[in-house]
């Protein structure tokens, strides 16, 4: 299995710009601006590594929105995200991680020796510009972040079909330009994913283009086709052994910040992080009418209600009349194991690339079976190793009517969906596009005030207001070919499925099933 690797604190005491001598009788070194570096005054590697780190520490958090709308996890301080609001996060990826990995790029451009390098970088900066187009839409790409001489002040603003295009495109050249040689400089601990494994790197590549691919099926799906016929029989993610994530740091290490972001938020007893309602309504038993939901993995991701001991998930609340349901004592926070500051941040597993098989066969974009593959996604989420479930739990829950697809083929869409969701811990910005692409996990939105959405589930993200002040007319234009405008309603290209959103099955119930009888001073006696 492969190890997890550890940020350790000398990731902080690297050195990016040498000291540039103040005087030289050299005549190139008086004419070399000190504003224009190289490989002999940076270390390239420790570029990546640094572009890597911050990237890798916003998956948990840098999206709070997305992560509450999405139902990963909420505290009593979350509030209502149906409000307009600025939105800077993750368009601030621009400032640092997308710079950073621009020039390590720059600096290894045709270097032998960098040349896996390069191919790791330019992967890794596809997934941070996919981390901003799926929450914005149209955004600035191919000008975005050149070089210093051709850098333009003013950015337009690309399609997200443009920028999908590329992006494809760069993992397929990227893949394929990884090579296992002495003659290649082997990144090692500078790789905080991989440890410098050229093969899981390619794996990686090839899982993410996977993604991709499905992700623009109901927009374009001949588009979505070519790049599955190309890379679903590539090597991709097999086992668990193979995922891409960082783990981070335990309670007591030297810096705070490489603990979990979780762990760090989790620090006022007065708003506890605690379980939302769109998770244990999806994993407890009386969920569904057609499913025995009763899934290992919830006494370990959430305790039971301090008020009566059942599993009980926060909705996103605030109308009035229904705070009593989401109090800190009626509703179960999170377990021991996920509040840890040691855990894993991941980016990509096996179980989200078996769940994606399954919907690409199920869709018949490709031949195959679509049972296997989400028998197999579903095994290894919940043989995910920080789960540490017994055999026996997941046999029983596998040999349940959850470990198969039966019904229509909405039915096993909806299966599908709900268990890739499930599968994506943490990973709340992959959950919120997943949700908005194809209507599932549905979520219970009863209690939530009417807001600017009319109770509805954001379909993206408002330009920050940085943009309008800055490059006014390039952002301009961009919200100009949005469906209603620069709006938290419009669509994004790529979220074209008809018939969305869903309705939870128990719209207009409240407290929503199986908590319907439940009164308030019900709670309140129990509790006291």
């Amino acid at each position: 299995m492969k190890k997890f690797k550890f940020i350790t604190s000398a990731l902080f005491g690297i050195m990016l710009i040498a000291s540039i001598p103040a005087c030289t009788d050299h005549f190139d070194e008086l004419n070399t601006s000190p504003t224009l570096v190289g490989t002999d005054v940076v270390n390239p590697s420790h570029l990546f590594t640094r572009s890597v780190r911050a990237g890798v520490y916003q998956v948990p958090s840098y999206s709070g929105f997305a992560r509450l709308i999405t139902g990963h996890y909420i505290s009593p301080a979350s509030g209502t995200p149906f409000l307009l609001s600025t939105y800077p996060s993750p368009f601030n990826m621009y400032n640092n991680e997308i710079i950073d990995i621009s020039e390590t790029i720059r600096l290894t451009e045709g270097d032998i020796w960098y040349a896996n390098l390069n191919a790791m970088s330019r992967i890794w900066r596809v997934w941070l510009f996919q981390q901003i187009t799926d929450h914005y839409g149209d955004i600035p790409y191919f000008q975005a972040a050149l070089a210093q001489d051709e850098t333009v002040a003013f950015p337009s603003y690309d399609t997200q079909r443009e920028i999908y295009v590329d992006m494809m495109e760069q993992l397929r050249q990227a893949a394929s330009d990884l090579q296992d040689s002495s003659e290649r400089l082997n990144v090692g601990q500078q790789d905080l994913i991989y440890n410098g494994d050229v093969e899981m790197w390619r794996r990686f590549a090839n899982s993410l283009r996977l993604r991709y691919a499905l992700r623009v099926r109901f927009a374009d799906e001949q588009l979505a086709t070519q790049h599955i016929s190309e890379v679903i029989n590539a090597p991709l993610i097999e086992d668990n052994s193979q995922n891409a994530y960082v783990m981070t740091l335990p309670d007591g290490t030297q810096f705070n910040s490489n603990r979990h972001p979780v762990f760090n938020e989790n620090v006022n007893p007065l708003n506890p992080i605690t379980c939302t309602h769109t998770r244990v309504s999806n994993m407890r038993e009386a969920q569904s009418e057609d499913l025995d939901m009763d899934d290992p993995r919830l006494s370990v991701i959430c305790n039971p209600a301090p008020s009566d001991g059942q599993y009980r998930g926060r909705f996103i609340g605030g109308e009035e009349g229904t705070g009593w349901f989401n109090g800190n004592n009626n509703v179960s926070r999170f377990g021991e194991k996920v509040l840890r500051a040691d855990q894993p941040i991941n980016l990509m597993t096996h179980a989200e690339v078996e769940f994606n098989k399954a919907e690409i066969y199920l869709a018949g974009l490709s031949s195959g079976d679509a049972e296997a593959a989400y028998r197999a996604g579903l095994r290894s989420a919940l043989e995910f190793p920080f789960w540490e479930l017994d055999e026996a739990d997941i046999s029983a829950f596998m040999a349940s009517s959850a470990g198969s697809l039966s019904g229509d083929n909405e039915v096993m869409l909806r299966k599908i969906s709900t268990q890739r969701f499930l599968s994506l811990y943490n990973q709340t910005a992959e959950a919120y596009s997943e949700f908005r692409r194809t209507g599932y996990p549905t979520t219970y939105l009863d209690g939530a005030e009417e807001g600017v959405t009319g109770r509805q589930i954001p379909r993206r993200f408002t330009y920050p207001t940085s943009e309008y002040e800055v490059n006014t007319q390039n952002v301009q234009a961009a919200a100009g070919r949005l469906g209603s405008g620069d709006d938290l309603m419009s669509r994004i290209w790529w979220d074209a499925r008809p018939g969305l959103p869903i309705a939870h099955p128990h719209t207009g119930i409240f407290p929503p099933p199986p908590d319907q009888d439940v009164t308030q001073e019900e709670f309140e006696q129990q509790f006291n």
